[in-house]
């Protein structure tokens, strides 16, 4: 890994479409049209949102933080989507979570604190009332059922947050519990990352195929659970108790999850994975690009870039 990372050319390379990236801007030079990195505005952003392009295939690459070959109806043609990495792994905001290279550093630490078998008895998630998650609402509303605590969360002020419920947990607070379950919403969910790093085994719940660049890594039983038999309670009911009732398996596959993270999704991983993408972009090219004014170094965008 750290070979290609070292290897690789420094490359400033235009990009033609992109899916919402974070703290990008559009100029139009020699009739083309340029996207290029502003390091002091992060409020500008490309959205490709127009129902012109739901399902459409394109001439162009077009770069993307995720893509499904099954429903919705609307986004763009898989087959047209070159992922790249998601915007929170290299600038994100969010309360309570911090920039990535923070996070991939010290979540584990966090969470280390807590040895597994100390930690709460069990299957744990909270999120909104979205997306393909109403099958979550009858499982989360038997309260009597001691290993689960699945609960939505209501956007609304609470004593603990201007924009969250009183329910509302934070990353390292999903670290303390033993089992966890990550459910994708209208579109991915980039939580799944954060929820790997505790160390404990995830229950992934992927129904609408959503994919990130990284995921082809996830297996099934070895890093992660994966489960797609949607509106089966039984199918859940059996997957949750057979993990409980095994926690040598359970820890297995929970460090795993975790390594799996800290050795792909690393800083130096994440920019060997878009140089190699932008190297074999550039091959594509029928004329020279020349470098924006203010262009920054991919580098410095990437990983010296702060929010």
């Amino acid at each position: 890994m750290l070979k290609c990372f070292l290897v690789l050319k420094k490359l400033f390379v235009p990009i033609l479409i992109v899916l919402a990236i974070s703290g990008l801007r559009k100029a139009s030079i020699d009739g083309k049209t340029r996207l290029t990195a502003h390091p002091t505005d992060t409020k500008d952003a490309v959205m490709l949102n127009s129902t012109n392009l739901n399902k459409k295939r394109h001439k162009v690459p077009v770069f993307g933080f995720t893509k499904t070959r099954k429903g919705p109806i609307w986004g763009l043609h898989p087959d047209g989507i070159v992922l790249i990495p998601c915007f929170t792994l290299w600038v994100f905001t969010a309360p309570k979570i911090g920039r990535w290279r923070s996070v991939l550093e010290n979540l584990p630490k966090v969470a280390e604190k807590i040895k597994w078998e100390n930690r709460v008895h069990k299957l744990m998630w909270r999120g909104a009332r979205n997306g393909g998650r109403q099958w979550l609402t009858d499982i989360g509303q038997r309260k009597d059922d001691p290993a689960l605590d699945i609960e939505f969360i209501d956007w609304k002020p609470s004593t603990l947050s201007a924009h969250y419920s009183e329910n509302f947990k934070n990353i390292q607070q999903f670290c303390q519990y033993q089992y966890l379950l990550h459910q994708e919403g209208w579109s991915y969910s980039n939580r799944l990352k954060y929820l790997l790093l505790c160390g404990s085994p995830v229950i992934f719940a992927n129904f609408r195929g959503w994919e990130e660049y990284w995921y082809h890594l996830l297996k099934h039983d070895y890093n992660a659970l994966i489960w797609r038999d949607r509106d089966n309670g039984e199918s859940f009911h059996n997957l949750t108790r057979n993990l409980m009732h095994d926690p040598q398996k359970a820890k297995f596959i929970g460090i795993n999850g975790k390594n799996l993270v800290q050795k792909y999704l690393n800083e130096q991983a994440i920019l060997c994975y878009l140089r190699n993408v932008l190297i074999e972009y550039e091959k594509l090219f029928a004329y020279r690009p020349r470098k924006h004014l203010n262009a920054v170094n991919i580098d410095e965008f990437l990983v010296g870039y702060s929010a």
